[in-house]
């Protein structure tokens, strides 16, 4: 942080807070400054919370949705004090049919009927100190747009253990859960090595010798440049092959729609000294398992991963990640960002959370929103509930929604007539 920013805040604590909202793309870029500024004071601070990454986001699921199509609004709310910006909250609304539930949401916003979701952390920009009077600022803007009916609900996301009062006057839920897992990197790896449990240190070399005394050939790829493009494609088809065989139901894929493709491949051009990564682990000359990273040099992200799980006895994702671990530490990185979850690759690293990210829906009690809301959690629930179930994962698993749309796809391209000459042959077949 600046002396001119340490200084800026300060010298107007009488000054009064005005709110603006943001709805032009232009001028939604030219935040971009200001959100810099902030960010770089947030502890919080790492490669997903860089303005390219939330304007990404913006052009890959905010600009249009990537399910129905429908064109999306933004709506972002600025705080000030004074002349200084003390709160950047990015929002967008998508324009819905008569029944749909009309929804003001984070950018970062993850929902299980919408293929948005590829990030973990709410994608805000507070100045530390000012979280009390940004979120209380921003709720009375929300508000409005619930009293007037340009939305149903509502969804504000942040960090910290700042807890707002409900509102009586909505319906409100509020939900808080622990934040990103991080592990702070010593200088060397042996130091690093001896901080972990004595089963964690037996393991660490255990799989890596396990390949090589099975005859296995292995090394290790830090992917970028001309190469990126194979390694994104091996990255997302070993995350879409462990989740179709996967018996775990909370196992989906995160690569459902083109969308979710083209924002990953963007992060190849992020500035300044951010770098976007595939490591992968290769054996026998075949990729087994990858991992996409982002790495400012002071923090390294693991993001989404996958593996084939036919090789899944030799634990390649843990193989994969000792050895960039390894890397990041000889690089100088000072800490690692296992972001959020508390799923058991990532409690073995002894991690630490000291931002639990905060939750709050706010909802119209109105006769007609409160109706779209019911219908909305129906719909929700329900779906939930069949992804879990193992007829859809047997569906999955047999590629029958694949094969349909190969069909459609096949009638769509004029080849219908090759189709129905072969049905034709079988009824002739079956005939004689």
């Amino acid at each position: 942080m600046s002396a001119a920013t340490s200084l800026q805040i300060p010298s107007q604590v009488n000054a009064p807070v005005v709110t603006r909202i943001v709805t032009c793309e232009g001028e939604f870029l030219d935040l971009r400054e200001n959100w810099q500024q902030i960010i770089s004071q947030s502890p919080q601070q790492n490669a997903i919370h860089e303005f390219e990454y939330l304007f990404g986001w913006w052009k890959a699921f905010g600009i249009r949705c990537p399910k129905s199509q429908r064109p999306g609004h933004l709506h972002v709310i600025v705080v000030s004090k004074g002349d200084a910006v003390i709160g950047i909250l990015p929002f967008f609304y998508f324009d819905v049919s008569f029944l749909s539930l009309r929804r003001l949401r984070p950018m970062g916003y993850a929902g299980r009927l919408e293929p948005f979701d590829l990030t973990e952390e709410p994608l805000i920009a507070i100045v530390p100190g000012s979280e009390e009077i940004v979120l209380n600022e921003s709720i009375a803007e929300i508000e409005k747009g619930l009293t007037d009916g340009t939305w149903d609900c509502a969804i504000l996301r942040w960090f910290g253990n700042l807890q707002v009062s409900k509102r009586s006057e909505y319906w409100s839920r509020f939900k808080r859960k622990v934040g990103s897992a991080y592990v702070n990197l010593p200088r060397d790896w042996n130091t690093f090595r001896n901080g972990l449990s004595r089963s964690m240190r037996d393991n660490l070399p255990y799989y890596g010798r396990l390949l090589t005394r099975h005859g296995h050939e292995w090394h290790v790829e830090i992917i970028t440049g001309s190469n990126w493009n194979r390694a994104l494609q091996d990255l997302i088809h070993l995350h879409r092959l462990r989740a179709t065989l996967s018996n775990d139901p909370n196992r989906l894929s995160h690569f459902t729609h083109p969308e979710h493709v083209a924002f990953i491949d963007e992060l190849k051009s992020l500035p300044g000294n951010t770098r976007a990564f595939v490591g992968t682990l290769r054996v026998n000359d075949e990729v087994i398992a990858a991992q996409l990273y982002l790495d400012d040099g002071l923090t390294l992200i693991c993001s989404y991963s996958g593996h084939d799980p036919a090789w899944s006895r030799y634990s390649p994702l843990f193989v994969l990640q000792v050895e960039m671990i390894k890397s990041a530490i000889a690089r100088g990185v000072k800490r690692l960002d296992l972001l959020c979850g508390e799923a058991d690759w990532q409690e073995r690293w002894r991690p630490t959370r000291d931002f639990p990210i905060n939750k709050l829906t706010l909802a119209s009690k109105r006769l007609l929103p409160t109706l779209r809301c019911v219908l909305y959690v129906l719909k929700r629930e329900s779906t939930i509930w069949w992804h879990k179930t193992r007829l859809h994962r047997w569906i999955r698993r047999q590629r029958i929604v694949q094969s349909i749309e190969s069909l459609t796809q096949a009638c769509y391209f004029g080849h219908a007539r090759h189709i129905h000459m072969l049905v034709t042959l079988h009824r002739m077949h079956a005939r004689y």
